[in-house]
């Protein structure tokens, strides 16, 4: 029986059977030639172009899954079959029905990409290898860096020595073992020469968020503010080919036909997000492409004295936020559970409605305010709209039914419990009479707030929000007992 083929991942996904059939006994000894051709090329990206004469029934082809096996994988196309859509058939344990002379037909490689495109915006590609996933917990063990101009195209990288010891799986995936950084820079070391490198430059980086997460950590340990524009191409393979399923790094390989020079090293890395910059000046217009890259792309300046410094420090978790645009008019409230995220998407989200756009034009600062949770979010969401009035929120419209005032089944004010799942912080939301007084850290201060308030108004909004909550049986502390406790009259 034929030896197992030394079938890469590479070569296995460059592997095609097209519309003009498949016969499932004959595809293992092609295996077998693709995984030599992989193996003795040095690692070089070969497409390996197969048509068979005739059309064959597919058995056991599982239709509109993807079935991936440690040994490869087939992908079939039959127009009889699968109308267009991809099947895979595992091709893992060889048999004798499956060792059969087959004709090769054309074999061709995938030659290099010459650079012949220079951007007139100063742009840097980066990747970066690392002890882990953690920032500010794992350390950068290789950064590379692909410079691109008006001058032209320069390349630049260094192993960092991360003063902690590399994991072995991630010894094995990159190669770089504790010996090759034993005695390579610090970050510390080179940051100043890096910094000089990236700054005033589009930041391009696979997945940004890590690559940029990363550096700004670093950056801030040296004492250097990092405060790039940075855009993800994958978030721009996906705006630009939505059809697609996948979009990482060896996808856009396989698709756009790159040619890596190695894998999950950092120069290599970036040097092929440099290859899809170029692919996507071949295939699109310069206009198309602007308008692409500033939906996707994050500007440190987001709006009016509002940048990532700011965005930054908006709490994770539940809570509200406030725009106001010229002269401090107020301009839109609104509420999350993630309170951050949200703000950040009005302004420079991926996939932003009309009304978002026009929103982030006017805005000039933000304001914002935990809550705990989502129930308070709720309640401070209504008496601020119901206060400030904001042009872009939707009027409050009281429908014929809704009371003017409702039984208050409490014999005075009630305080309702939340804890904040991201920092564990527990909050006291203050009511009295369907008014929301506020929130405050113990019952002592819940006592004191609703002391300090003038009489309870009935409020619309807090009465929609929860009457039905209060009639199912939301848990509440009556500020009478925690009064008597205290002191404090309420």
């Amino acid at each position: 029986m034929m030896p197992r083929a030394p079938f890469g991942n590479k070569a296995r996904k460059r592997l095609r059977f097209y519309k003009y059939g498949y016969n499932p006994s004959k595809y293992f000894l092609l295996a077998s030639i693709a995984g030599l051709i992989h193996h003795y090329c040095d690692g070089s990206c070969l497409s390996v172009l197969i048509r068979l004469r005739r059309r064959a029934a597919l058995p056991g082809v599982s239709r509109g899954r993807r079935t991936w096996s440690p040994a490869g994988a087939v992908s079939i196309w039959n127009s009889r079959w699968s109308k267009g859509r991809e099947l895979k058939c595992p091709i893992d344990t060889p048999s004798p029905k499956r060792i059969a002379p087959i004709s090769l037909l054309a074999v061709s490689a995938v030659l290099p990409i010459v650079a012949n495109i220079v951007s007139s915006e100063p742009l840097v590609f980066v990747d970066l290898e690392t002890t882990g996933g953690a920032f500010g917990v794992d350390r950068i063990t290789e950064i590379g860096v692909v410079e691109v101009g008006p001058a032209g195209v320069t390349q630049w990288s260094s192993l960092v020595n991360p003063q902690q010891p590399i994991p072995f799986f991630i010894q094995q995936l990159t190669g770089i073992s504790d010996s090759m950084v034993r005695n390579a820079p610090t970050f510390e070391t080179i940051a100043l020469d890096l910094l000089a490198r990236l700054e005033g430059r589009l930041f391009i980086a696979h997945n940004a968020r890590f690559d940029h997460g990363f550096l700004r950590s670093e950056f801030k340990r040296a004492g250097i503010k990092f405060q790039p524009d940075v855009l993800c191409t994958v978030q721009l393979s996906r705006a630009i080919y939505p059809a697609e399923r996948r979009h990482g790094l060896d996808a856009l390989i396989e698709r756009h036909a790159l040619v890596p020079a190695a894998r999950h090293r950092a120069l290599a890395d970036a040097d092929l997000l440099w290859q899809f910059w170029q692919h996507l000046h071949r295939a699109f217009s310069a206009d198309v492409l602007r308008d692409y890259i500033e939906q996707v792309a994050r500007r440190f300046r987001l709006a009016g004295d509002i940048d990532e410094d700011t965005i930054e420090q908006i709490p994770a978790g539940c809570g509200i936020y406030v725009f106001y645009g010229e002269d401090d008019v107020p301009l839109y409230v609104g509420r999350s559970v993630r309170l951050r995220q949200r703000v950040r998407a009005h302004l420079s989200g991926v996939k932003r409605s009309a009304k978002d756009l026009r929103l982030a034009e006017l805005v000039r600062r933000v304001e914002w305010t935990a809550t705990g949770g989502e129930i308070g979010a709720m309640l401070a969401e209504g008496r601020s709209v119901a206060r400030l009035r904001p042009a872009h929120n939707r009027a409050f419209k009281a429908h014929r039914d809704d009371p003017s005032h409702a039984p208050w089944a409490y014999p005075g004010a009630i305080a309702i419990e939340e804890t904040d799942a991201t920092t564990g912080t527990r909050v006291w939301h203050v009511v009295d009479a369907w008014q929301y007084f506020g929130m405050a850290a113990t019952l002592d201060e819940a006592v004191q707030l609703r002391s300090a308030a003038p009489a309870a108004r009935f409020e619309l909004s807090t009465y929609r929000i929860l009457s039905e909550r209060l009639s199912r049986g939301l848990t509440v502390v009556p500020l009478a007992a925690a009064a008597c406790l205290s002191g404090e009259p309420v």
